[in-house]
């Protein structure tokens, strides 16, 4: 868990421009008021962007997640199963 924490720690730190700028418009209570926090670990998955309250999942995928697609595919039906959308 310390080692997800701290690759999650380190993805908030090397964001890519587009999630840097879709932050600036979720932090702080911006969209409706909601609470969204980002690289938050669920799981043994770091999702990119999370409202709890609503079980909402924002994910921005470049194009890396073409060879992972299968990865990807596990990790929704994980997170799916849990609630989350």
């Amino acid at each position: 868990k310390d080692l997800l924490l701290t690759r999650a720690k380190g993805l908030r730190h090397n964001s890519t421009a587009a999630e840097h700028r879709l932050w600036s418009c979720l932090r702080g209570h911006r969209l409706q008021g909601l609470k969204f926090k980002r690289q938050m670990p669920i799981g043994g998955y770091i999702v990119d962007f999370v409202c709890i309250q609503h079980k909402l999942i924002i994910e921005l995928d470049g194009g890396h997640h073409i060879l992972n697609k299968q990865y990807d595919e596990q990790r929704t039906l994980f997170l799916n199963a849990r609630g989350y959308k």
